[in-house]
């Protein structure tokens, strides 16, 4: 079977970062195992990538920059986002300069994992796949009074985003134009059914490197990490108010490590000095091999946060075998098993507070129950590798291309993640190794592909999807040419 060439628009791609620049590499990397990928980001990205790529061919970098009198907006933190929102305007620029002579057979929009911001690969005329893509999840009602009155000035800004993204020109016709929609959580394929009608296959972005995991620290006191940019979404004062509540119920000498900086810092602080004096460390942000190291020791990883499509730190912790304490709520809740882990219900801040303590209780008083956790989030990380990811994409990139990807079968070990490619098939692992397959909504046997090629319309073995539309003029190969307009 074919290689196929697959042009990747990945704003935020880095090797060297955790979130969205390491899905944006990771993914974008794993994938030319199976495809030839040609990775446009970020100029700012291109260095640290080349860094890392010149060990491996197969992926070709291409930075694009916007011009020199808007490319300051990058380094301005409140309009980096006008900077991400402009920038795939000129990514398309370098991608029919670049199809033109390579002739691609699909495009991939990876980076930025947001329904918000637009992509104009659509208008290259070849099957285009949009995702994955969070954005719909909200924080519950009942914890906004934990957000503090600038996380709530940040979620009303973030509102008023949401709807006029809602009706921008741009959006909706990124998302007609797509072949077929990823999106990294149920929370985010409902919003994108009711908004836009379309159904979306769901994948969580988050993934870990299976190749590079330090063992295990063993003894030391009990620990408990957070791990995450200290902003009010993340909720980091929950875990501080949990550990304060359970430290007279916790082992001697037992601490909480905060890893990470941003604005909530400094009250924090003053939290963590009111309620647990002296038992909570703020290690500030620290490199991704310095993050695994302190992962390798602790005993629990909270993770209260409220509005969360993924979570990389929490199979970054499954990988080193570290139960997590999550909120049962949007990506988190999806990605944390009962048999690795603890879910807590949303409810009041008090409910919460209260149900993240007794579970750090429950962790380090049974260890016979804190093993067993140990054991299934090593296995819970197994199946939810960046090869895995890939793998799932690898497949649907061929789907949407018209072709029939062989993922060998090595790489399916890693799980259900690189299974199926029919719609009600289509499926990846969540921690507790069950399948997310399209979200319940999905209209009837409606397809999630926006359109088909003849061969894949009837291949055997393969149902046929119905209500598939196309908007291919008669006669055109959907090569070649420029949509107009953007």
């Amino acid at each position: 079977m074919r290689r196929l060439r697959v042009v990747v628009e990945a704003y935020a791609c880095r090797p060297d970062m955790g979130s969205e620049p390491g899905i944006g590499w990771n993914v974008a990397h794993a994938l030319a195992e199976w495809h030839d990928v040609d990775v446009i980001t970020s100029a700012r990205n291109r260095a640290a990538i080349e860094r890392a790529a010149s060990r491996d061919s197969r992926v070709r970098i291409h930075g694009v920059a916007l011009p020199r009198g808007l490319e300051w907006l990058a380094a301005v933190r409140g309009l980096r986002l006008v900077h991400a929102y402009v920038w795939p305007w000129f990514a398309w620029r370098c991608a029919r300069r670049l199809h033109r002579a390579r002739r691609f057979d699909v495009a991939h929009r990876l980076t930025l994992g947001t329904w918000r911001y637009p992509s104009q690969l659509g208008r290259l005329e070849i099957p285009f796949v949009f995702g994955p893509i969070g954005g719909g999840e909200c924080v519950p009602p009942r914890l906004r009074s934990v957000l503090g009155w600038r996380g709530r000035c940040v979620e009303g800004v973030r509102a008023l985003a949401q709807q006029a993204a809602r009706v921008d020109p741009f959006v909706r016709r990124s998302m007609a134009r797509a072949d077929a929609i990823v999106a990294a959580s149920r929370d985010t394929a409902t919003f994108i059914a009711e908004r836009f009608g379309r159904d979306a296959f769901v994948l969580p972005a988050a993934g870990h490197d299976e190749r590079a995991v330090p063992s295990r620290s063993s003894g030391g006191p009990f620990t408990a990490v957070t791990v995450g940019v200290l902003e009010a979404r993340k909720a980091t004062a929950l875990a501080i108010r949990a550990f304060g509540r359970a430290r007279a119920a916790l082992p001697d000498g037992a601490r909480l490590v905060v890893i990470g900086d941003g604005p909530e810092r400094a009250r924090l602080e003053r939290l963590a000095n009111a309620v647990a004096p002296g038992a909570v460390t703020f290690a500030g942000h620290l490199p991704r091999d310095a993050v695994s190291e302190r992962l390798a020791g602790a005993h629990a990883l909270l993770f209260p946060s409220v509005r969360d499509s993924g979570g990389v730190a929490i199979l970054e912790a499954f990988a080193h075998g570290v139960p997590v304490i999550a909120l049962d709520h949007a990506g988190p809740g999806a990605l944390v098993a009962e048999d690795a882990g603890v879910r807590v219900p949303v409810g009041s801040p008090m409910s919460v507070v209260q149900g993240l303590a007794a579970a750090l209780v429950g962790l380090a008083n049974d260890p016979v129950r804190h093993k067993w956790m140990a054991r299934n989030a090593k296995r819970a990380a197994s199946a939810c590798g960046w090869r895995g990811k890939a793998a799932v994409l690898a497949r649907l990139l061929g789907r949407v291309a018209g072709e029939r990807i062989a993922v060998s079968e090595e790489s399916t070990q890693s799980g259900p993640v690189a299974t199926p490619m029919r719609e009600e098939e289509a499926s990846t692992c969540q921690g507790d190794n069950r399948c997310v397959s399209p979200p319940s909504h999905s209209r009837g046997s409606r397809s999630p592909f926006r359109r088909q090629s003849p061969q894949t319309a009837a291949t055997p073995g393969d149902r046929a999807s119905p209500g598939v539309r196309s908007d291919r003029r008669p006669g055109s190969s959907g090569r070649g040419s420029d949509r107009s307009g953007g």
